[in-house]
């Protein structure tokens, strides 16, 4: 078989062929400019028409697809930026908080768990799920300005510890703990869709750790106002 047309054949089986689709549209047009005297050039020019534009095809599918299918992250705040008082100026825009570790504060903000238990770290309280378990708190927002959720972690944790946020059973973002900001305690914003808190007062915050990961630790959780 002549390879414009086995071009043209190759072109015609999708993303799958567009390579050696190209390769032997490449090949006969080659030959045809050795050999004016032979037939093909239509289908040279259409075989690698096509199988350029299945490859961009192809290549366009994917890049959509792994941006979104791929998990949001929130913005983690460097150490200048939390020097420079952006937790100071975040008491102003506070519309609630979670002391974590506080059997009072936990309990007025509905806690529920699994697998889930407090400790003290560096004079700090924590909470953390293990083994695919999940930590959940009522939480409240303002029903008109657009709402943050902050956490604060610490930058030496590490190994399976990922985990999705969800806000009213919506995953929102998922966080990864792997030595993010070693030697220091660090916060990440997590900006919530207008469409969960427009109208609403209070929403469900859930850490959901993924099997056989961790959920947290967690020392910190506030709901702000951006």
């Amino acid at each position: 078989m002549p390879p414009a047309l086995l071009s043209l054949v190759c072109a015609l089986g999708l993303g799958a062929g567009s390579l050696p689709g190209i390769i032997l549209g490449h090949v006969a047009r080659a030959q045809l400019r050795r050999r004016p005297s032979l037939r093909g050039r239509r289908l040279a020019l259409a075989g690698l028409t096509l199988s350029y534009t299945f490859l961009l095809l192809t290549g366009a599918f994917f890049l959509l697809g792994g941006m979104v299918l791929s998990p949001k992250t929130g913005r983690q705040l460097t150490a200048q930026q939390e020097a420079a008082g952006l937790t100071n100026a975040a008491a102003s825009q506070l519309v609630d908080e979670v002391k974590i570790g506080d059997n009072f504060s936990e309990a007025a903000h509905g806690l529920t768990s699994q697998y889930s238990g407090k400790s003290v770290y560096l004079d700090r309280p924590v909470r953390d799920a293990i083994n695919g378990g999940f930590i959940s708190y009522v939480m409240k927002v303002d029903p008109v300005r657009p709402t943050t959720l902050r956490c604060t972690y610490w930058g030496n944790d590490n190994h399976r510890r990922r985990f999705d946020i969800l806000i009213n059973d919506q995953v929102i973002a998922t966080q990864q703990l792997e030595f993010n900001d070693p030697g220091r305690f660090f916060s990440v914003d997590y900006d919530l869709p207008p469409k969960l808190t427009g109208g609403k007062t209070e929403v469900t915050v859930v850490f959901q750790a993924y099997p056989k990961n961790t959920a947290g630790g967690i020392y910190g959780c506030r709901m702000l106002r951006r």
